[in-house]
């Protein structure tokens, strides 16, 4: 038994589309993936390994299901907003972090490159929560997959 939380393309994702095609570089550049399957590639994977999918949906906007308008984007902390119990991830603290890194990197108290990678964790937030607020990926697709007891 597995289960699995994926990131995969929505129905919303359109690869002729020069802004899907900017975030999805950034997407998959700052967070070090190579690709983003779509759900049914991502299905077919599982299928290929010998598992039989249970179950499968987009965990990470399901609070629409459930809450309605009233429910929170997964991505929004990532966007501009006026929540600040979100600042953490705000881009109010998170566009200077490597600036402030790079002074602390400086006077050795942290490592010479944690600046860059600061640099790299905001592009890949900008191009995941970008795509997110276009329904183009979910960073949270449930699986839910079984190995039958006779497969090898």
């Amino acid at each position: 038994r597995v289960v699995a939380m994926e990131y995969n393309l929505l129905p919303g994702w359109n690869a002729s589309d020069p802004e899907h095609q900017r975030l999805m570089q950034m997407h998959l550049h700052g967070n070090g993936a190579a690709r983003t399957p779509t759900i049914e590639e991502n299905i077919a994977q599982f299928e290929a390994a010998g598992f039989e999918v249970k179950e499968h949906f987009d965990h990470a906007n399901h609070g629409y299901a459930v809450y309605g308008d009233e429910a929170f984007p997964w991505w929004g902390d990532l966007q501009m907003n006026w929540y600040f119990q979100l600042l953490p991830a705000h881009p109010w603290i998170r566009r200077p972090l490597p600036a402030i890194l790079s002074v602390l990197a400086w006077a050795g108290v942290v490592p010479k490159d944690v600046p860059r990678v600061a640099e790299l964790m905001n592009e890949g937030g900008d191009g995941l929560s970008g795509l997110g607020k276009l329904n183009a990926i979910s960073p949270q697709y449930y699986v839910l997959a079984v190995k039958p007891l006779d497969a090898e």
